[in-house]
């Protein structure tokens, strides 16, 4: 062999043994450092991997895996026997108890919060004492990655078992995205660290600009040639001529973006939203008001992850008890619970 590679027989194994020293010590620093400080890429990383499974229902990309718990941002994260992040519930409706269905993404699922205080367990708290004698029993079908596809799929196949006497539905921006199939290179599949760096390296081209920012990026959804806001709209109007059927009413809940609530940039989308929905024949509430005219980063979950902490879980609850009992749909409600409850039918 010739003199002149022969380095290259120790320089290659030393590159090599370098970069497995440095992964390594990056692997274990990084789980390490999360169980201090929760990182958001790595938390949403170990709830896809140790909460989610791949569905065999019709339509529905993935849910929840029944009966884990994982710590999630530093909190228990817990699911039912149906794969719930609830308590278990009876499919049978107890006779005293209006029954609220709830769907929705990772804000309704109460991403890192206390199942108790995201804003469906609040809800049966806050709408207690509406009317005498009427108990509330809200059911949580959130599921983190959903979309408008995916819930209305988690509506046929779950929520609807349970005969609920009302659905809502937490509808945010990101529900306009089109449905993909979730897959992972296998780095990202296995390390924490290969998740850690690739959350860096998005976050540093969003501010140089090589990628969108998070607002041009949801006004881009809402684009009418967009194929996920088409995707949306034919969920949406699903969902209503499903439980119209039914003679359940649907209400949609408008969930704010906290990033700049001064700005207020997406008060037009939440505009189109509600005329969509007015238009298809249900009832649309803006939660928007509940929050305060300037801020945002005060009700985030952490400096780096957007979603709503417990005060705005609380803020929300607060805002859907003053109006939800203000629509037509909670009285049809009530009036449909007590008449299904007396004729013992699933469907009217």
């Amino acid at each position: 062999m010739s003199a002149d590679r022969q380095p290259l027989r120790v320089i290659v194994p030393a590159i090599l043994f370098g970069i497995l020293v440095f992964w390594g010590a990056g692997e274990v620093g990084i789980r390490l450092l999360t169980i201090w400080r929760p990182q958001y890429d790595v938390e949403m990383w170990k709830y896809a991997e140790r909460v989610k499974v791949v569905s065999n229902h019709p339509g529905m990309r993935f849910e929840h895996r029944p009966g884990v718990c994982e710590i999630l941002m530093g909190v228990e994260v817990c699911t039912n026997s149906d794969g719930l992040r609830d308590r278990e519930h009876s499919p049978e409706p107890d006779s005293a108890h209006l029954r609220i269905a709830i769907l929705g993404d990772s804000i309704t699922f109460g991403w890192g919060v206390p199942q108790r205080d995201a804003y469906p367990a609040l809800l049966e708290k806050t709408l207690a004492g509406v009317k005498p004698g009427l108990q509330i029993e809200t059911l949580n079908f959130g599921v983190g990655n959903y979309n408008s596809v995916d819930e209305l799929a988690m509506l046929k196949n779950h929520a609807l078992d349970y005969r609920p006497d009302m659905v809502l539905v937490g509808v945010f921006l990101n529900d306009a995205e089109p449905s993909r199939a979730l897959e992972f290179h296998p780095l990202l599949k296995q390390s924490a660290f290969a998740v850690w760096l690739w959350g860096r390296l998005d976050a540093l081209q969003r501010r140089l600009g090589l990628r969108k920012d998070f607002d041009h990026y949801y006004e881009d959804l809402f684009q009418a040639d967009s194929s996920g806001f088409k995707e949306m709209q034919s969920a949406l109007r699903e969902m209503i001529s499903l439980c119209r059927r039914r003679g359940i009413p649907i209400v949609f809940v408008m969930l704010p973006e906290l990033h700049d609530l001064a700005r207020d940039e997406f008060a037009d989308i939440r505009l189109r939203l509600r005329r969509l929905i007015d238009a298809a024949g249900a009832e649309f509430i803006d939660l928007r008001p509940a929050l305060p005219q300037s801020g945002g980063r005060e009700f985030w979950v952490s400096a780096e992850d957007p979603h709503p902490n417990i005060l705005a879980h609380r803020l929300y609850a607060d805002e859907l008890a003053r109006r939800l009992p203000e629509t037509l749909s909670w009285q049809e409600a009530v009036t449909f619970m007590e008449q299904r409850r007396g004729t013992g039918s699933n469907e009217k």
